[in-house]
């Protein structure tokens, strides 16, 4: 082998070496920056959730604080609300006695008012019973009066009976005497009439006796 190949040869293997050197130590160093880069991260993490980890505890530490807030100001309310309920409830049992005391008073007007009203038609009962008792007077007021006049009118009829019945047998009287008088006219007619019949027999006798003489 000549010189020059021999060169060349431990050139290239001095630089094959080199780049395979090269290359370890940049893997390595790589691998390193790679590591270190992972450890960072790893510890930006660690930082990143403690932060998160302390803004949790204070933001729960807040959160309870307003729990704690609120709780004793709902404790607050509660009793407020519980006062307030027991105002309203004896307010409502005010009102409600208030309510029944009107109501005692108004029943009280009432019983009141219908007692009047018992005593007003009890009079009214009276007044009706009387002006009843005073109709029932004046009916009978009026029977009697019509009794009376009933009886007037019966009197008054009864002598007009015995008036038509004195002038019937006043008529059947003065009939009996023109029957009477017609029958004395009748007969006084025969009279005469037999009395000229007598006459004329009487007459005619004279005649007939005459001439004999």
């Amino acid at each position: 082998m000549s010189t020059t190949s021999k060169v060349v040869l431990g050139v290239s293997v001095l630089f094959t070496l080199s780049t395979v050197v090269g290359v370890h130590l940049k893997q390595t160093w790589d691998r390193e920056r790679l590591h270190e880069g992972v450890v960072r991260d790893i510890e930006r993490l660690e930082r990143k959730r403690d932060n998160l980890l302390l803004e949790a505890q204070r933001n729960l530490t807040q959160e309870l604080e307003a729990q704690r807030n609120l709780t004793q100001e709902l404790e607050a309310q509660r009793n407020l609300t519980q006062e307030l309920e027991a105002q309203r409830n004896l307010t409502q049992e005010l009102e409600a006695q208030r309510n029944l005391t009107q109501e005692l008073e108004a029943q009280r007007n009432l019983t009141q008012e219908l007692e009047a009203q018992r005593n007003l038609t009890q009079e009214l009962e009276a007044q009706r019973n009387l002006t009843q008792e005073l109709e029932a007077q004046r009916n009978l007021t009026q029977e009697l009066e019509a009794q009376r006049n009933l009886t007037q009118e019966l009197e008054a009829q009864r002598n007009l009976t015995q008036e038509l019945e004195a002038q019937r047998n006043l008529t059947q009287e003065l009939e009996a005497q023109r029957n009477l008088t017609q029958e004395l006219e009748a007969q006084r007619n025969l009279t005469q009439e037999l009395e000229a019949e007598r006459h004329k027999r009487d007459t005619g006798l004279k005649g007939s006796n005459q001439p004999q003489d």
